[in-house]
């Protein structure tokens, strides 16, 4: 997943998040998806998961930078 964050810019896949939640068929996972990703990165899981993967390569420091910041933007773009 931190490949995912590292490669990807926040505010699009916010941008297609709120665009799933607002469609019907979508919404339902969508939020869930959401709440998913709230919760494994308040637990600090991701950090730990990425941490254990990166170990080698990146500092703990580099990882939790990817990980916090884009997770602040992703999170202010949804207005959540």
């Amino acid at each position: 997943m931190w490949r995912l964050l590292a490669a990807s810019d926040p505010d699009e896949v916010a941008a297609t998040t709120k665009s799933l939640t607002e469609r019907p068929v979508t919404s339902a996972a969508a939020r869930k998806g959401v709440e998913y990703l709230r919760e494994i990165v308040s637990s600090r899981e991701l950090h730990q998961m990425s941490r254990r993967e990166f170990q080698d390569y990146l500092s703990s420091g580099e990882i939790d930078d990817v990980i916090d910041t884009w997770t602040a933007r992703y999170f202010k773009a949804l207005d959540t």
